[in-house]
């Protein structure tokens, strides 16, 4: 810029000069606040997240008779007759006191009847000579508005086979042995092993095996694990389980027994308490046993001094136990048992649930029933 000893150098071109400068500096500053304050309203400005559309409503009927229908057809699209249709009654879901069931016509049509509540979840089964199954997967809702379930086809095809050999600690097979297959979080059998300790099974041809278990009182109880643990698979992405040889051999040998005491609050014994282990783990299998999916399998109850015995807690389990007690009338407790520092017995206190009727009023002039009422309403707006 020309200083006064320039020859370009006059007053008003200085003052010009200046006005520019001045100006310039004004702008920027200017120009600076505005992008703070673009800034400040982008940071500021609320997020508008599109809420998730509402929960499909559950509108069966539980109660309400519903009729399944379909056919049942062979790997060249042939209807099968005389052949046993069924719903797994091994599952976790089912609930009914007899076997849900029916028998194909000679055309391979099949109808089952039953209460909607029995009905969903469940795994419709056909199985027959040749070791082939088919199955379907019920919906676990809105079943009666469903117009696939009055037209299925279920199509046989070759299965999995399966044999369990059951041994103790020297090889020698056990008989009456009690076991159990799961594939996707299902149990597709449960049964005892014959004089040679051996039993097989039959699983759908793209129904992935996860484990297999057998137990017996007095011997002890074993598993093998065919699917890696979440923290594994997460760890190990692309490793693949180790699929099962056949047979498949499993060996008991030996216990560490535990008693278990249920008892009220006030020391006195509760008889017909369910009561259930749920996780086991064996150090050399990828994924620990999950007790609860074998729902028929391992369900043991108080007798009437309160106590149920559970002889075959294999020698192995080293990680703590956790028994669930479980009675109509009471709380649901949970406990653990820890197999390194405890002596073989376990108290399990519950306490008691009060039953409100509807004729109850409180001292506030509030009776039960207004109270279920508002539950209800809640439940409703929730839905």
């Amino acid at each position: 810029m020309a200083g006064r000893g320039d020859p370009m150098w006059s007053p008003a071109a200085h003052r010009q000069r200046m006005t520019f400068f001045t100006e310039s500096a004004g702008f920027m500053k200017h120009s600076l606040t505005i992008c703070i304050l673009l800034l400040l309203g982008t940071l500021l400005t609320p997020i508008t997240l599109s809420a998730a559309g509402p929960k499909e409503k559950d509108n069966d009927n539980q109660d309400a008779e519903l009729t399944i229908k379909g056919t049942l057809v062979d790997e060249q699209n042939q209807p099968v007759a005389d052949t046993k249709v069924f719903v797994n009654q091994h599952s976790l879901y089912f609930q009914s006191d007899k076997p849900i069931e029916t028998t194909t016509d000679f055309r391979g049509r099949f109808a089952i009847t039953d209460k909607v509540g029995q009905l969903k979840k469940q795994t419709l089964l056909a199985t027959a000579p040749g070791q082939r199954m088919a199955y379907v997967n019920l919906p676990w809702k809105n079943l009666q508005s469903d117009s696939s379930l009055r037209e299925l086809q279920l199509q046989l095809r070759p299965a999995q086979h399966f044999a369990l050999q059951v041994v103790d600690g020297t090889g020698k097979p056990i008989a009456n042995a009690q076991t159990g297959i799961m594939g996707n979080y299902l149990i597709w059998g449960t049964g005892k092993t014959d004089p040679a300790g051996r039993i097989e099974y039959l699983l759908p041809e793209d129904v992935p095996i996860q484990n297999i278990v057998a137990f017996r009182n007095g011997d002890g109880l074993d598993y093998q694990a065919y699917e890696l643990s979440r923290k594994r698979r997460r760890k190990q992405p692309n490793k693949k389980p180790v699929l099962p040889e056949n047979p498949i051999r499993l060996t008991l040998d030996g216990t560490q027994p535990l008693q278990v005491k249920v008892q009220e609050s006030d020391g006195k014994p509760l008889a017909g308490v369910l009561v259930r282990p749920w996780y086991l783990q064996k150090a050399d299998q990828p994924d620990v046993l999950n007790l609860s999916f074998y729902n028929k399998l391992f369900r043991f109850y108080t007798d009437k001094s309160g106590i149920v015995k559970f002889n075959w807690i294999p020698h192995w389990q080293t990680e703590k136990l956790t028994i669930w007690a479980y009675s109509a009338d009471h709380k649901e407790a949970r406990v653990t048992y820890d197999p390194q520092k405890g002596e073989g017995t376990l108290t399990i206190r519950v306490v008691s649930l009060i039953t409100i009727s509807d004729r109850g009023v409180f001292p506030d002039g509030l009776n039960a029933m207004e109270i279920n009422q508002f539950v209800e309403a809640l439940k409703q707006k929730e839905d």
